[in-house]
């Protein structure tokens, strides 16, 4: 990393400012403020008129004033607003290493970095904040600083700089988990799910698989995604979900378990009567690898779907129950990929035969790279939740599935798949499920 020296001397003005050192702060600003008016081919700046606050910020309105801020210098004031004020919260200044132009571009940068991933350790959020800042003045892409930058900025609910922060690392690392994790985290708190969805839209383009065509799509989508699994035929029953988005998979799942967790699943469900859901290995810890419950040639169903062979967390596999008589324990429409802030297959197993006199789901049966607005809505799905109006316009009649499984199949739904809970009227009985998620 070879540094203007414009920007090398930003970066040391707002270091030294932040050490307490203001007469040096203000030489690097100065030097810095030569070379912007130079390179615009405007006069070096006059000695702007003392205003109520230091010098430092004297000459950086000037050169504003004088219209040849770039965009190292607003970055500069961006940190200042983070950092306001002296004497400032960095202590151990002798340890950073003043930027050059040359090969310690790239030390002061790591010393910047290493210094606040010190200080975030130990929760000193100001002195955090401030080598972060540093590192980004040497570096505006520099991935660490921008992403903890972010996590602090969402710990003390400076939504905007957060959702900046995390943004910029999610436009060079669009899977960077903790940045996915941490504008999700907004959305939920500060109603900003508008900030997620572009970057949930490029996660799923980029991690679904592209589905292969169908000879004759109005013919496929005229026809429920039911399909039995058999010996040889995993990537045909892959490449379908791939096509719809969803299918019913007959003979997926290995009966008797799901019989023998069914009993375990209403013994507990019975004695904690306000509780909805529970990660299995609750009641089950004997399925730490909860693939035990697939049949074998499940395994070549999810290679076809990933292009891989996924990996499942035993912690975001759940147990759920809904109740007819019961609307909140009903599920609105919501695509995974909102709900978790990622993308990956949910392998959706019914411990007791539904979608006849149990409830099942509705599935939008066509595959869709679309992450679709969301409302605000009481309950868990608040700012998750898809109104039924929008899913009915952009999905026709054909494409509504109503699976009916018994024990022993799965439905299969990839993250982007818009679904709900589905009850009718001749629905009476309770229907407890099973949530595999693989990623």
């Amino acid at each position: 990393m070879i540094l203007t020296a414009e920007r090398a001397a930003i970066a040391n003005a707002f270091l030294f400012r932040c050490g307490g050192i203001a007469d040096l702060a203000l030489d690097y600003l100065k030097d810095a403020l030569k070379g912007v008016c130079a390179a615009a081919g405007r006069p070096a700046l006059s000695t702007p008129a003392r205003g109520e606050g230091e010098r430092f910020l004297d000459w950086l309105n000037a050169v504003r004033s004088a219209g040849v801020e770039t965009v190292d210098l607003i970055n500069l004031r961006a940190a200042l607003d983070a950092v306001p004020g002296m004497p400032p919260p960095l202590t151990n200044l002798s340890a950073f290493t003043p930027a050059t132009t040359g090969a310690l571009a790239r030390t002061a940068a790591a010393a910047a970095s290493g210094l606040a991933s010190d200080a975030h350790s130990r929760e000193d959020w100001a002195a955090a904040v401030a080598g972060y800042w540093v590192a980004l003045l040497l570096d505006p892409l520099d991935r660490l600083a921008n992403l903890n930058l972010g996590v602090i900025y969402v710990k003390q609910e400076k939504w905007d700089g957060a959702v900046e922060r995390l943004g910029i690392v999610l436009s060079q690392f669009p899977t960077e988990r903790l940045a996915l994790i941490g504008l999700h985290n907004i959305a939920l708190t500060a109603d900003r799910m508008s900030s997620l969805a572009p970057h949930l839209q490029a996660l799923v383009k980029l991690q679904e698989q592209a589905p292969e065509p169908a000879a004759d799509q109005d013919a496929d989508e005229a026809t429920p995604p039911v399909i039995l699994l058999e010996e040889s035929n995993g990537a045909t029953v892959g490449a379908l979900i791939l096509r719809r988005g969803a299918a019913h998979v007959r003979s997926a799942i290995n009966r008797e378990r799901c019989l023998t967790l069914a009993e375990q699943a209403a013994v507990w469900f019975s004695t904690n009567p306000t509780r909805l859901s529970l990660p299995l290995l609750e009641i089950a810890p004997q399925y730490d690898n909860p693939t035990l419950l697939l049949e074998r040639e499940m395994i070549a169903v999810l290679e076809k779907i990933f292009g891989r062979m996924p990996t499942i967390s035993a912690t975001d596999t759940y147990l759920r129950i809904v109740k007819p008589e019961t609307a909140d324990t009903y599920i609105p429409f919501h695509q995974d990929v909102t709900a978790l802030a990622t993308t990956g297959v949910n392998v959706w197993v019914p411990l007791t035969d539904c979608g006849v006199d149990a409830p099942g789901l509705e599935i939008m049966a066509r595959r869709t790279s679309v992450i679709f607005p969301t409302v605000t809505s009481p309950g868990d799905y608040n700012q998750m939740e898809i109104e039924a109006e929008a899913v009915y316009r952009d999905f026709p009649e054909k494409v509504r599935f109503y699976p009916t499984p018994s024990v022993g199949d799965a439905v299969l739904f990839l993250g982007s798949t818009v679904h709900r809970s589905y009850i009718a009227p001749s629905m009476t009985r309770m229907r407890t499920s099973l949530e595999l998620r693989f990623y």
